[in-house]
């Protein structure tokens, strides 16, 4: 069993709803996700470098430290965030593509609210005492509640520091060629001793907001390659307090799960 650890992009910052002992659910079928492409942008490693010395490593480790430093100073001014989402899941065995979209809301310091509208509604909020994952058109829900004491959703760069992260990923930072790159890219790779439910991330971030427009998530067990795209990103707008209180129509079938068996957006 891996660590359930779910990464997505979230306006210059992402988030992982951590657990132990999570279950890694099965791959969707055609039916649930209809193909609508026939092709996705791939992450693909770039072949092993030559072995490099302390020396050359440390120019890089300091510019990433820096960056990192950047990072948790522009996350430490945020207080909400909102922006256009969507997902993508492309299966590189059998070239399947599933692509849904809508909004995500944020408010510090664990409320999220996910409205997903496009190629099936879904609605999922995640708070500090619970999970709730809506599907109107079915009349179902689950809902997950977190233990007191237990693992809560955690926010990157909002309840926790990018500088955090080195704590459980190897980190690296692509410098673009070219006199001023658009995106910056930031890699992360999960330790050793790290249960994820990805093999490698990597973040594109905006050189001059500092927030990330993509994620691309590899997952080398499913041959799943996800990615989290944002457009018209808002910062710190004036969001309602009951838009992160779940509201399900009268009659909904709710069923109670454990973090560790839910599958996430």
């Amino acid at each position: 069993m891996r660590r359930n650890l779910l990464l997505c992009a979230l306006v210059g910052l992402f988030f992982a709803c951590a657990a132990t002992g999570a279950s890694r659910g099965t791959a969707p079928t055609e039916e649930e996700h209809p193909s609508v492409a026939p092709a996705a942008e791939v992450y693909a490693p770039a072949a092993p470098a030559e072995v490099e010395t302390a020396a050359d490593k440390a120019p890089q480790q300091a510019a990433l430290n820096k960056f990192i430093e950047r990072l948790d100073r522009k996350a430490a001014a945020i207080r909400t965030l909102q922006a256009d989402l969507t997902i993508t899941n492309y299966y590189t065995f059998s070239g399947r593509k599933s692509v849904r979209s809508g909004g995500i809301y944020i408010r510090k310091p664990s409320d999220i609210f996910l409205d997903l509208k496009k190629d099936y509604p879904r609605k999922v909020w995640l708070t500090g005492s619970e999970i709730v994952d809506y599907n109107p058109d079915l009349g179902t829900a689950v809902k997950v509640e977190l233990a007191k004491d237990g693992k809560k959703p955690e926010i990157i760069g909002l309840s926790t520091g990018f500088a955090e992260l080195g704590d459980r990923f190897i980190l690296t930072l692509d410098e673009p060629s070219g006199e001023k790159p658009a995106c910056r890219i930031l890699t992360l790779v999960p330790k050793p001793d790290v249960k994820a439910d990805f093999t490698s991330a990597q973040l594109y971030i905006d050189a001059e907001t500092l927030l990330p427009v993509k994620i691309v998530q590899k997952d080398s067990e499913l041959d799943l390659v996800k990615t989290w795209g944002l457009s018209n990103i808002k910062e710190n707008p004036r969001l309602p307090a009951r838009l992160f209180k779940p509201r399900l129509a009268r009659g909904t079938d709710v069923t109670v799960k454990k973090l560790g068996k839910w599958d996430g957006p």
